[in-house]
């Protein structure tokens, strides 16, 4: 079993995780673990993955963009307003 942040047990609010399919950093396993424990608590919680892109696909300086990376982050800037528009009624 995949260990997830045991910090989560005591979160309540709604929570949007956005990864990249090759972030060299974090692993998806442990982290879809956790919006699992969020999502059975009763918390709404959502992880969105990107395919094609890396790490900081959102802030990559423009001579190493790609056009996944343009993709993820409007997408994401899209949903987290949606999100957080949802949230705040």
């Amino acid at each position: 079993m995949y260990q997830y942040a045991p910090e989560l047990n005591e979160l309540n609010v709604p929570t949007m995780v956005f990864i990249g399919e090759y972030d060299q950093y974090q692993r998806i396993r442990p982290i879809m673990a956790g919006i699992d424990v969020l999502k059975n608590r009763g918390v709404d919680a959502e992880l969105i993955v990107y395919p094609g892109v890396g790490r900081g696909f959102d802030f990559r300086p423009v001579h190493v963009r790609t056009f996944a990376d343009d993709l993820a982050t409007k997408d994401a800037d899209q949903r987290t307003a949606a999100f957080v528009r949802q949230h705040l009624k």
